[in-house]
């Protein structure tokens, strides 16, 4: 995928490319499909683009770092508690955008404490049905 965002930086169709490395388009588009390329392959791609063969095997192998970073995020954060942290960080900017408007128009009334509180306990809240359910397992016909 790389490959073709390179490619679409120049300007060139797949068949300018193929015509200015010297591959044929069918290899071009193997190669932005993710095929791994041969070494004279490489040799002729990092010429088309004027840079060296070791740079462009680093753009190539981008994606599968990327994609390998994903997997390890997504084992490290199970996807409920995903929906915590997005909660957490709505409410840490609703709480601040409260008490920034409170400090702007200095107002006397608690309304903007009570709200931080009603958000703080949402959370607890969220935190505990967590926390509850993590021990119960989904019966196997469940919907996901």
């Amino acid at each position: 995928m790389q490959l073709k965002k390179r490619r679409l930086s120049k300007g060139w169709s797949q068949e300018q490319l193929a015509e200015i490395s010297g591959l044929s388009v069918r290899t071009i588009q193997r190669l932005e499909k993710g095929e791994k390329p041969g070494l004279e392959t490489l040799n002729a791609l990092a010429a088309g683009f004027e840079i060296s063969s070791s740079e462009l095997q680093k753009v190539l192998d981008e994606p599968a770092r990327v994609e390998v970073i994903e997997i390890a995020a997504e084992a490290f954060i199970p996807k409920k508690w995903k929906g915590f942290i997005l909660h957490l960080a709505t409410s840490m900017v609703v709480i601040t955008w409260l008490l920034g408007m409170n400090y702007a128009f200095e107002l006397e009334s608690d309304l903007i404490n009570w709200l931080s509180y009603l958000l703080g306990m949402f959370l607890v809240l969220h935190v505990g049905h967590l926390i509850w359910t993590a021990d119960r397992r989904d019966p196997p016909d469940a919907p996901k």
